[in-house]
């Protein structure tokens, strides 16, 4: 989880420094989101979301 977390981390920081904040703004936002749902919570909440919409 924290290789996943330091990955997107880097990248959003070398895209601040060419200058395309928005490009950065959204990995580090995709970093996250991976992140957080990389945790016991994080993949409980995804089972229950798909077994609310698929059914069990």
């Amino acid at each position: 989880m924290s290789l996943i977390g330091l990955a997107f981390a880097v990248a959003a920081t070398v895209l601040a420094f060419r200058r395309d904040f928005k490009e950065a703004a959204g990995v580090f936002a995709v970093g996250i989101v991976s992140v957080l749902l990389a945790t016991p919570t994080g993949v409980s909440l995804l089972r229950d979301t798909v077994a609310s919409l698929f059914g069990s």
